[in-house]
């Protein structure tokens, strides 16, 4: 890394343009962002970062990143460090101007980015002042230059070329003495005396400090200029950066694009476009610091003129969607009233809806938070940003107590009534389904909604999407798959596309997960990733989604252990995001008999155990009930009775305590209990269990659920001495789960039921299909079986970086150990798989993971 530091005209951002376009020259790529204050928020930086690499060459369309600003901003770092990781060639990342985006979380991100880049990525930043980022151990390894002022100054041979004069020349030799040598100077210099012959004396105008020479200078060359240009010029020195279509709004001109052009012509080097490629706004132009500061010190504009220019900014800014920006300039108007009107008419789903968590999170920045806590409604909007960052219980707490001081979302002491209800109500619905699941009072919440908001299609689709999420948990699929049905047809009625191509196939991969479809689902997941990336809000759900779905389908068809890495890493983006209990309900029984297979009972405990230390920090109500029911089976099926009878009752007490539980939760409570039952020589107790299970599987046209049903009859059949029959309740269990090649739903009860499993392999009675998946169901239980050798859950982290493509720098940075414990651990991969190499090991774990389907059953 290499750092300009200076004052303003210290030359920095000339230094490295002139760098860029020798490296350009030599055929290196450079990435130039560009940094402007709006930029500060971490997700937005990496966003604008990876949008400068891919217009430098390297191809960022399959990070997702050059659509979203909302993205999770260490996983977006690490996509952007994965796609530095493929690029074949040498690139230059340029960060003009860091000192404006500063925080804590964009130094950290940097000092990663510095950190973790492949060698042949090079970064350099310019800055009013030296950043603080903890890099020291990379100066001492001469990793980081820092250049500063001094170095930056011209010499007298640059002067010489830059002015065109000879190197003895007199008049070089005043401009070196007066100068110094500072960029800015020269550069003015250079310009006045192109505009005015240089005839003057300079000594008569100025002593020999740099500040009145940049003054007088200054001065000189902006009475070069026309008045149409000084005008303009006076009229932009409230902004930093602007562009064509503000400079029409702000002067009321439609010339704007020609002026900037042409100012930017009559003042090469103190005005130009940005060159980053911003995916905001359209061509961008920046004004010299110094130039902007002697404008609006010379202009003297009247203070109603400035108001008014800063109206016109709020309204052009507030058009263009872009919210932060408008509420700056709406607060230097000097009338609350501007003020007031642009908060007034905010509505924070649409804002989420359009720009996602991160553009609530920079509106709420800009505001004085005395501002915030008179407005009940931006308080709520406070409340969404809370939840879309995973801050569930501090989002709820401050629901709560905005619902209290306005007599449950219906007063509003500014007069937006019928606003803070709607807004109210539609964010306690999505807080109640996240936290409270089934038993949320659903039918007061939309009707509420849909009567004070009949004419918001946004709002509605919302309200249904939500209903879909509810009754999908109670089991009611057919009653989720209209809600859905209805949200898609008020998208397409409204062309809310956003919504069609995300977030409803979002729910479908779930929808199709509760029915058993585990192709679909698979596909569902697969499509996910190939939606047009402008059409997505964020990119951390439908990663996290997509990595469930899959992994979930991949165990439940093949009950494979490789399926739990990518089911942590999805439930980890979950909850950096949002999740509510059917992402940690599909999880978290796979994960625990995983983690059963890996190290038996200590480790399916360890796994429990900090899984419930999750639970109680994200409040998902439920979540800790179907930890307790999954450890308690999974006790029985280790015959450890003695353990589990402590748990039983509490068991026991879940389903008899609560009649609006989730089907899932449910479902392992019901597990649960036939096992217990079917260990304490109860059968018939377990046959009744099990009945219950067929039914409502039945009812719900949920595959997972009638499988297990069936299977656990068998069982109970079984103990009752009836073989006959409990074969053929398993046929029946193995017919089902052929459907869809549902091999872990009967595997995971292990060597109970193989015996049953092996009759019906053997029988010819039994259908072909039963026969060959009870086939499959045994080649899963051999392989369960032998586990000798097998990697260890942090070696198999290590394969699943591998097989993304990560150095070992990078697998280190996602994993937080050192690199020298990733080579540590690469030397017992490959003797544990028998191979040399990277790409031998990537194969030989697949192939020793995943066990063959039946050609007939894919």
């Amino acid at each position: 890394m290499t750092e300009l530091i200076g004052p303003a005209g210290a030359g920095k951002t000339i230094a490295l343009a002139q760098w860029r376009e020798a490296l350009l020259t030599s055929g290196v790529k450079v990435a130039w962002y560009t940094a402007a204050e709006r930029e500060r928020e971490p997700a937005l930086f990496i966003r604008m970062l990876a949008s400068a690499i891919h217009n430098a060459g390297v191809d960022m369309t399959q990070t997702g990143l050059l659509h979203t600003e909302d993205a999770e901003p260490e996983r977006a770092l690490d996509a952007l460090l994965l796609a530095l990781e493929f690029a074949d060639e040498d690139i230059v990342i340029v960060i003009d101007a860091f000192d404006r985006i500063e925080t804590p979380d964009t130094n950290g991100l940097l000092q990663v980015l510095v950190e973790t880049a492949p060698e042949r990525v090079h970064v350099a930043l310019s800055a009013r002042r030296k950043p603080e980022l903890a890099v020291s151990h990379l100066r001492v390894q001469g990793a980081v230059q820092v250049i500063d002022s001094s170095e930056l100054r011209f010499n007298g041979d640059e002067i010489s070329r830059l002015m065109d004069m000879p190197a003895d020349s007199q008049d070089l030799a005043m401009i070196i003495e007066r100068t110094e040598g500072w960029p800015v100077a020269v550069e003015l210099f250079r310009i006045w005396r192109q505009r005015s012959g240089g005839t003057e004396d300079l000594s008569r105008h100025f002593g020999g400090r740099f500040g009145d020479l940049a003054d007088f200078l200054a001065e000189q060359v902006f009475s070069t200029l026309t008045t149409e240009q000084q005008s303009l010029l006076a009229d932009l020195s409230i902004f930093d950066e602007v562009e064509p279509g503000l400079v029409d709004t702000v002067r009321q001109r439609t010339d704007s694009a020609l002026l900037l052009d042409g100012l930017a012509s009559a003042l090469p080097g103190l005005i130009g476009c940005r060159t980053d490629g911003s995916p905001r706004g359209g061509d961008g132009y920046r004004i010299h610091p110094l130039l902007v500061e002697y404008a609006r010190a010379q202009s003297k504009l009247p203070n109603t003129h400035v108001c008014e220019l800063h109206r016109r900014a709020t309204d052009w800014f507030e058009r263009q969607g872009r919210y932060p920006e408008a509420i700056a300039h709406a607060q230097s108007v000097g009338d609350q009233r501007v003020l007031t009107r642009l908060l007034s008419e905010l509505r924070p789903w649409h804002v989420f809806s359009d720009g996602g968590a991160s553009e609530l999170r920079a509106i709420l920045r800009g505001l004085p938070l005395d501002q915030i806590a008179a407005h009940p409604r931006l308080r709520v909007m406070a409340a969404l940003a809370y939840f879309k960052s995973g801050l569930f219980r501090e989002a709820w707490t401050m629901l709560e107590a905005v619902r209290s001081e306005t007599r449950g979302f219906i007063h509003d002491p500014h007069g937006h009534d019928t606003d803070l209800q709607i807004e109210g109500y539609a964010i306690e619905l999505l807080c109640r389904v996240y936290l409270e699941g089934t038993e949320i009072d659903d039918a007061f919440l939309t009707t509420a909604i849909k009567a004070a908001a009949p004419n918001d299609p946004l709002i509605w689709v919302s309200c249904e999407t939500a209903m879909s999420v509810i009754l999908e948990m109670r089991g009611d699929l057919a009653g989720a798959r209209e809600a859905l049905a209805r949200s898609e047809a008020i998208c397409r009625s409204m062309d809310m596309t956003r919504f069609t191509g995300f977030w409803l196939q979002y729910h479908h991969v779930f929808l199709a997960l509760a029915h058993g479809a585990y192709r679909k689902s698979a596909d569902l997941a697969a499509s996910m990733s190939r939606l047009p990336l402008e059409r997505m809000v964020s990119d951390v759900p439908i990663l996290a989604m997509a990595k469930i779905a899959t992994a979930a389908s991949i165990y439940e068809r093949r009950f494979v252990e490789d399926a739990a890495e990518d089911m942590r890493e999805g439930l980890a983006l979950f909850g950096e995001a949002e999740a509510w209990f059917e992402p940690y309900a599909i999880a978290h029984p796979i994960l625990a008999e995983i983690a059963y297979r890996r190290g038996g009972l200590a480790e399916m405990d360890h796994f429990v155990k900090h899984a419930m230390v999750r639970a109680e920090i994200v409040g998902v109500r439920h979540t800790d009930q179907l930890l307790i029911a999954v450890r308690a089976a999974w006790l029985i099926r280790a015959d450890e009775l003695e353990t589990a009878s402590k748990l039983i009752a509490h068991v026991r007490a879940i389903g008899e305590k609560d009649a609006a539980l989730p089907w899932r939760l449910t479902d392992a409570v019901a597990t649960a209990l036939a096992l217990w039952a079917l260990a304490n020589g109860e059968p018939r107790e377990a046959a009744k269990e099990a009945a219950a299970m067929i039914v409502a599987g039945e009812r719900g046209q949920r595959l997972r659920t009638r499988v297990k049903g069936h299977l656990l009859n068998a069982l109970a059949l079984d103990a009752l001495g009836d073989t006959a029959a409990a074969r053929r309740e398993m046929e029946t269990a193995l017919n089902l789960a052929a459907e869809e090649h549902a091999t872990a739903v009967v595997a995971e009860e292990g060597h109970r039921v193989e015996a049953l499993v092996q009759i019906v392999s053997a029988t010819g009675e039994a259908s072909a299909g039963a026969r060959r998946h009870a086939a499959a169901v045994l080649r899963a239980l051999t392989l369960g079986r032998h586990q000798i050798n097998a990697l260890s859950e942090r070696e198999l982290q290590i394969v699943t970086c591998m097989r993304d493509g990560a150095s070992n720098k990078l697998i280190a940075r996602r994993l937080g150990l050192t690199e020298n414990t990733i080579k540590y651990h690469m030397k017992r991969i490959f003797a544990k798989l028998g191979v040399t190499n990277r790409s031998a090991a990537s194969a030989a774990s697949l192939s020793t993971a995943l066990p063959a389907e039946d050609e007939t059953s894919t």
